[in-house]
């Protein structure tokens, strides 16, 4: 069996070559052996390494988990002291994958720290850090019924990943469950509209379940209030019977809000048994005589 130094040095030899799946793998199996044979660094400098992995994979919910975890005292309260370096870089990294969420106060302190690190240190700030400073700084000073601070509301909302409970509703409604959606970058910019615009269908759009339509601060988590999602459902390979052979699809709108929850996989049954019955319908008569057992997908 490969030790884990050796299993390290082929992760980052994975990472340098763009195999971001391959090296978090590695790195993953350098960490189970360096349970028996590592120090507590050299732990941590394999959750720093994995983090900056997924991070570069897009998983940024798993980048956060293991810079926190190489942030907390188990791997910074040792003796002799854990290097200033890697905390540098581990808040670093923090700073950036706290920022898309718009997790703007907790950017904030993440940047200060290695702002303050790199002070210490006599290490130059990336010109990258500079640049998000500056935006928190705007951020930071918005109204807080601004349009922008609404729209990062919403977008905490949905890559919330409490697991509190909510008093308002049962663990086993939506609102008590945690969402993890995240939106891309590349989305941000249009949010909350959808990424390949609006047309004369579109008339819903995100929003919470509340008047105003703002997040509960009565709850343990207010950004796990209700929110009613607008959802585009798409059939590329089945022709819209009615629309010049433009592809099939519909818009719903999900609503966590009790009693009713109407699920994204109801609303594509209903839609391709609509079809089938419209197809297979004789001329000029309704379908009536399609049997349901055509098609049968499951509820979400």
């Amino acid at each position: 069996m490969d030790g884990f130094q050796e299993l390290k040095q082929r992760g980052n030899t994975a990472f340098r070559s763009g195999l971001y799946r391959d090296a978090i793998q590695l790195y993953t199996d350098a960490l189970d052996a360096a349970r028996s044979e590592g120090s507590s660094e050299d732990k941590r400098v394999l959750l720093s390494n994995r983090a900056q992995a997924y991070l570069q994979w897009g998983d940024i919910y798993n980048a956060l988990r293991d810079t926190d975890l190489a942030l907390s005292p188990e791997y910074t309260h040792t003796s002799p002291p854990s290097p200033a370096s890697i905390t540098r870089k581990c808040q670093w990294r923090k700073a950036r994958v706290l920022n898309p969420l718009g997790r703007w106060m907790e950017t904030q302190a993440a940047l200060d720290e290695y702002t303050r690190l790199s002070s210490v240190m006599g290490e130059v700030r990336s010109a990258e850090s500079v640049a998000l400073e500056h935006i928190l700084g705007r951020a930071l000073r918005l109204p807080h019924d601004s349009e922008v601070v609404q729209r990062v509301e919403l977008l905490r909302a949905l890559n919330v990943r409490s697991q509190s409970r909510s008093p308002v509703h049962p663990a086993s409604h939506p609102s008590a469950q945690a969402r993890g959606i995240i939106v891309k970058e590349k989305y941000i910019c249009t949010f909350p509209e959808p990424p390949f615009g609006v047309d004369e269908d579109y008339v819903d759009e995100l929003k919470f379940e509340t008047l105003p339509e703002r997040p509960n601060p009565a709850l343990p988590d207010p950004f796990l209030t209700p929110l009613a999602v607008p959802v585009y459902v798409r059939a590329p390979h089945f022709p819209h019977p009615t629309r010049g052979g433009r592809p099939l699809g519909t818009r719903v709108t999900v609503s966590e809000a009790p009693p009713d929850l109407v699920t994204i996989g109801n609303h594509v049954d209903s839609l391709l048994m609509s079809f089938l019955t419209f197809v297979a319908a004789p001329k000029g008569k309704a379908g009536t005589g399609v049997r349901r057992n055509l098609i049968s997908l499951p509820a979400d």
